[in-house]
């Protein structure tokens, strides 16, 4: 009888066992599985936040990018506005007064007028002043000129734009030859379309009273392949204009 109740005693002791056991298994398997989809969930979370990462980082490095390329930009348009160093020249026999770029060359060839000149016209010297950029751009100032026309043929004007030089209303002339579109010559007339030009001297003045011409033209080398449209935006062209604006006497 005795062993009976222990055998009894036994047998409820391993259930009462098994039963407690089942409960602490399912524990660690729900444990595993919950620190299983922790990690896949931060794995996930660390994933995304990578890539969203690498994706602003890449975000940051092209607007970064296009900032430095406007920086360059104004940059270079703050330096193309900048007023550049000029240098004053007076020309000999007509005192005509101008500035030009610092590191352009000049040029001086006037001459004295002959003895017969200087009967004839009055004038004892001509000026001859000739401007050079630095990639071939060139201004030329010849003055004591009169008397001076013909036909402008085979060059026409392919633009005309009103200027104040001298505190006169002129004109600028884009000359072309009708062989090709490019510019060849610039002059500066009291005539719209004039391929000869010219201004009024005021100091050089012939023995009957009326004022020689100066003659201004400008331009690159005839051979150049330069186009009005380009010509525009060439910073030799504003330097040309800042030229004829420094102009006095």
């Amino acid at each position: 009888m005795e062993n009976n109740n222990q055998d009894k005693a036994k047998h409820e002791h391993d259930q009462a066992a098994a039963q407690t056991k089942k409960p602490a298994n399912g524990a660690v398997i729900a444990l595993v599985i919950a620190i299983i989809l922790s990690i896949a969930a931060i794995g996930g979370t660390w994933y995304y936040m990578n890539n969203q990462a690498k994706n602003d980082k890449k975000a940051q490095d092209a607007q970064i990018q296009q900032l430095q390329k406007q920086v360059d930009e104004l940059k270079n348009q703050s330096a193309a506005m900048a007023p550049a160093q000029t240098k004053s020249y007076t020309t000999k026999y007509d005192k005509l007064k101008f500035n030009y770029p610092s590191n352009w060359t000049l040029n001086d060839t006037s001459q004295a007028a002959t003895a017969d000149r200087i009967k004839d016209t009055g004038l004892v010297g001509l000026d001859v002043v000739t401007l050079k950029s630095p990639n071939g751009f060139e201004i030329e100032i010849k003055d004591g000129m009169y008397g001076i026309g013909g036909s402008c043929e085979p060059f026409s004007a392919q633009v005309t734009e009103k200027v104040n030089v001298l505190g006169k209303d002129l004109f600028i002339n884009y000359l072309t030859n009708k062989n090709t579109s490019s510019p060849v010559k610039i002059t500066v007339s009291s005539q719209p379309g004039d391929c000869i030009g010219g201004i009024d001297s005021k100091n050089l003045i012939v023995n009957t009273g009326q004022p020689t011409a100066i003659i201004i033209s400008a331009g690159f080398d005839k051979n150049s392949t330069v186009t009005y449209d380009q010509l525009k935006s060439d910073p030799n062209l504003q330097a040309y204009k800042n030229f004829l604006q420094s102009l006095s006497y």
